[in-house]
């Protein structure tokens, strides 16, 4: 990369297998022609460098684009101040250039996790959500909904930062660790232990379908 650009790669060998392929190749009417594409997590980009550009490198591509798996709705201002700079993008919006679905959607049967008898379950829903923004175009108003729901008289334990349950008399605990993955897992056995899932997602989008859906599927509530 330049000297004065830090440019991180995550699969460097096969990076420098390319570049190499790319410059020491001799051509022939029998060579498989070659398009490299480089592929920016739009997140990334803007958190490490607070730049919305790809880092300039040696290598160049064919493509350039950008990725997430967050909605378009929520995101505007990244994608529009980004799209200058990019041939396409990639996310799970039906425009997108590239549609993708949500990572956690992939699942197996080793995924699932056993199901709790009726009696033991808690009799109430869990309600896990972090990201306590108003409402607006972008957002479903989650808190409103499980809001009028606790004031109808059901019980809604609210284990994220969002309508924080204090005090859950069955000692259920949600702790937050820097592995996500494991966060990921510790959230389902804890919705596995509720009768009832809150699984709002934070944005009303076509196409925008995260893993709230699948931890219910998973915990089997």
């Amino acid at each position: 990369c330049d000297k004065h650009v830090k440019c991180e790669w995550i699969i460097g060998e096969q990076l420098g297998h390319l570049n190499n392929h790319l410059h020491n190749s001799e051509p022939s009417q029998h060579s498989i022609p070659v398009i490299t594409v480089a592929l920016y997590n739009i997140h990334t980009l803007w958190e490490k460098y607070r730049d919305l550009k790809p880092q300039l490198c040696q290598l160049s591509t064919n493509i350039t684009m950008y990725e997430t798996e967050e909605s378009v709705a929520r995101f505007s201002w990244y994608f529009n101040n980004a799209a200058p700079h990019f041939d396409g993008y990639s996310s799970t919006h039906p425009n997108a250039d590239v549609q993708r679905i949500y990572a956690e959607s992939f699942l197996n049967s080793s995924d699932f996790l056993p199901r709790k008898n009726f009696s033991d379950l808690i009799k109430a829903a869990a309600y896990i959500a972090s990201d306590c923004h108003r409402h607006d175009g972008a957002n479903s108003n989650r808190d409103g909904v499980v809001r009028n729901i606790r004031d109808l008289g059901f019980r809604v334990d609210g284990l994220g930062r969002c309508l924080h349950t204090n005090h859950i008399p069955e000692g259920i605990n949600l702790q937050k660790f820097r592995n996500t993955q494991y966060n990921l897992h510790l959230k389902r056995e804890v919705v596995n232990h509720y009768a009832f899932n809150m699984a709002f997602e934070n944005s009303i989008e076509p196409g925008y379908v995260t893993e709230k859906p699948f931890d219910a599927l998973i915990a089997g509530i």
